[in-house]
């Protein structure tokens, strides 16, 4: 998998996870995170986009796909982002600001193959759905790529049963 693609995919398991930067906002339980991006998701190979599809994350024609994530007690307690995993080790979250039930964070990343910066926001509108806006600049390997990502969640269950990966 390409450096462009893991830390795309390490950026929006960060981002899109529920209780990333809200302390106690959101509930435990069984999530739904929709994502809808412009931009890198289209310049990703086919070959990326089916390694993607049969890990179950679904990127139809429209860039836009949905996950459910397991969100448990200690992520709803958490007061700053997850770590963004081995896609992103060279990837900080800067700037947070934490306003009520909103959260917004600036990211830089300075890897060897990958330089990067970005923003995100989001709020929760109630315990059991959030909305937040993501943009990323980056240079990849000598070249230029630009992406946005709108992204949606909402609580489905107290119970995780089966999380579709």
């Amino acid at each position: 998998m390409t450096t462009p693609t893991r830390f795309w995919l390490a950026v929006a398991a960060t981002i899109l996870a529920p209780g990333a930067a809200l302390a106690a906002h959101g509930k435990a339980g069984l999530w739904e995170i929709t994502s809808t991006t412009s931009g890198m998701s289209a310049q990703l190979p086919p070959e990326v986009q089916a390694r993607m599809k049969a890990h179950g994350i679904q990127m139809p024609a429209s860039n836009t796909f949905t996950v459910q994530h397991c969100m448990t007690a200690e992520e709803v307690a958490m007061d700053k982002p997850p770590p963004m995993g081995r896609g992103a080790q060279s990837c900080k979250v800067q700037n947070m600001k934490i306003a009520g039930q909103s959260v917004s964070a600036d990211m830089v990343c300075n890897g060897e193959r990958m330089q990067g910066t970005g923003h995100f926001a989001m709020t929760y509108d109630a315990p059991e759905h959030y909305a937040g806006k993501m943009s990323f600049n980056m240079n990849a390997n000598g070249h230029p790529m630009a992406m946005t990502s709108t992204m949606e969640g909402r609580w489905i269950a107290a119970s995780c049963g089966a999380v579709k990966h």
